[in-house]
């Protein structure tokens, strides 16, 4: 009856048990964290890939001296160096409209999440990134 008594009232395994059991959901929450602000970061990236390249597309889409072909290779240049300086990978798509006096310009992302565990929970293990900003000719 005494060795009953003294396991009982031993306590020096509960606190490594109960690490081992919160160990693994904290480390889950904090690389969910993590991969989620870096998904934040991509879509800023392409919401000023796009600003950007519409701002230029503005202000050099009334310009005689140039073809269109030249004006929609600078915009293009403009919101592919946005995201290359910002975002690596090749997944990357700049699409250029003009409607009457505005300029669309729309950058598309494909962001691969890096890590399987986090992204076993996406179904196509990436999440798109697209965002259109536009811009009055002037």
């Amino acid at each position: 009856m005494a060795v009953l008594r003294k396991l009982k009232s031993e306590e020096k395994g509960q606190s490594v048990t109960e690490f081992a059991i919160i160990l693994p959901v904290f480390v889950l929450l904090i690389t969910g964290v993590l991969v989620l602000g870096s998904i934040i970061y991509a879509k800023t990236v392409v919401v000023l890939a796009a600003s950007q390249a519409a701002r230029v597309g503005g202000a050099i889409y009334d310009d005689s001296s140039l073809t269109l072909y030249e004006k929609d290779e600078k915009i293009r240049n403009t919101a592919l160096t946005v995201v290359s300086n910002g975002l690596t990978g090749e997944d990357r798509t700049v699409t250029i409209t003009q409607v009457g006096n505005e300029i669309k310009v729309k950058v598309s992302y494909t962001y691969y999440i890096p890590l399987p565990l986090i992204r076993s929970l996406f179904s196509n293990h990436s999440v798109d990134i697209n965002f259109t900003s536009s811009y009055l000719i002037l």
